[in-house]
């Protein structure tokens, strides 16, 4: 009876909606309560898909923070321990069941039969007038705090809140509920048993691995020590910034690229603070673009906040760029520009889910692909060794384009940058 059983309360964040079509699981939250909801233990670690992350807007994670994860294989023994013993509760659970019985098949360690219980289909019974069932709905409707939402954790300890509440609704009823009259069922196998599977201890957390990357040094900041502190020459720092533009393209920096910045600014005779004011013309550059059309969406201050941290800006440094920018905004006419380079007649392919808006549009890929053979580029499908470009719209994509067109030693630009090169943002 559910008055006896321990939950495991799960939420996973997902590249897409169909693990048939090859979208994976890049995160998971487990919280497993006693039956009166009390939480006994949580697990939370992100996942490597080994392809590309899908659409950063909905679940906030980038490439980047998954590069270092484990993938699902390594922590499917951790996952096991969590869920043996216990009830699989989600909300919208046909969902996160369908990716995770694929992911634990395709690790070699699937699930043995198990009882399941949606708290979306709990909550018809329970509150069957609600217009929405969506967990922010259900939640605000109960007043259950909903902290970090589209993360898988966040959403794990909500759907754990929102589950003791719907249960405790139900009352003491005078004769005993069966599971299926409160819509569990059971999720069938072939596998009688649980698979010996030793668990690996691997947590990998979001807010650990975005917090440890703000703490790491950029290469770009050891420049300025390599720099004469100051001089009296007054050189013009658009040479500087077209290297640093080049660079900086898939919103990565090497030791050779830093070199090579070096050696320009050496060039140049610049000193360390005509380095500095270099870099935050150019991050001011980059906001005055966003700027623009008098929005800045989350994907572009994602950007901004990526290109800050490479040069060496602090959060409150960018932060106030951008205030500035929205109190003294540039007439249309004065929005600095990169020098727009020559693509016509270069190929051209892309790969991941853009996020891009331009005039107020989003920027699918056949609308990408539009564009640039529009602006005269010669759009491939596939990653050959000719191939000029590879578009990404996160530069550390790890789909297949991306991982061979680091094999080939291909040109990668992130999307941003690619429309700064046209001139278009």
């Amino acid at each position: 009876m559910y008055r006896d059983a321990e939950f495991a309360v799960i939420d996973l964040e997902t590249t897409g909606f169909s693990p048939q079509k090859h979208d994976r699981i890049i995160e998971v939250g487990i919280v497993r309560t006693d039956p009166q909801g009390k939480t006994l233990k949580e697990y939370c670690t992100l996942i490597n898909p080994q392809r590309d992350i899908g659409d950063t807007q909905i679940h906030g994670i980038t490439a980047t923070d998954v590069i270092g994860a484990p993938v699902f294989q390594e922590v499917v023994g951790d996952i096991h321990t969590f869920l043996r013993g216990a009830i699989l509760v989600a909300h919208n659970a046909q969902f996160d069941l369908r990716f995770l019985t694929y992911e634990c098949n395709r690790s070699g360690a699937p699930l043995p039969e198990i009882l399941s219980l949606c708290t979306l289909s709990l909550a018809k019974i329970v509150a069957p007038e609600l217009p929405s069932r969506r967990l922010g709905v259900l939640c605000e409707h109960f007043g259950i705090p909903l902290d970090n939402a589209h993360t898988a954790l966040g959403d794990a300890r909500a759907t754990a809140s929102l589950l003791a509440t719907l249960l405790s609704s139900i009352g003491t009823p005078t004769r005993r509920i069966s599971w299926e009259e409160l819509g569990a069922k059971i999720v069938h196998s072939d596998t009688c048993s649980w698979p010996k599977v030793a668990p690996s201890g691997k947590e990998y957390r979001r807010e650990s691995v975005q917090a440890f990357s703000k703490q790491n040094r950029p290469r770009l900041v050891r420049l300025f020590s390599q720099l004469p502190p100051h001089n009296d020459t007054n050189n013009c720092a658009d040479e500087y910034l077209a290297v640093l533009e080049r660079a900086l393209e898939d919103r990565k920096i090497t030791e050779d690229e830093v070199d090579a910045l070096k050696d320009v600014a050496h060039s140049l005779d610049m000193d360390a603070q005509e380095v500095r004011e270099a870099h935050s013309r150019f991050l001011n550059d980059m906001v005055q673009a966003a700027w623009a059309d008098k929005v800045i969406t989350d994907a572009e201050r994602r950007e901004i906040e990526s290109v800050a941290y490479l040069l060496g800006f602090s959060e409150r440094d960018y932060h106030r760029m951008i205030d500035d920018v929205q109190e003294n905004p540039l007439s249309e006419n004065t929005i600095p520009h990169p020098c727009i380079e020559a693509l016509e007649g270069i190929t051209v392919c892309f790969t991941g889910t853009s996020n891009a808006i331009i005039g107020g549009e989003v920027m699918n890929r056949e609308k990408l692909e539009k564009l640039a053979t529009g602006k005269g580029m010669i759009v491939k499908k596939s990653v050959t060794k000719s191939l000029d470009l590879l578009i990404c719209a996160d530069p550390n994509s790890m789909s297949s384009k991306a991982r061979k067109a680091r094999q080939y030693g291909t040109r990668i630009v992130a999307e941003s940058a690619f429309f700064r090169k046209l001139g278009i943002i």
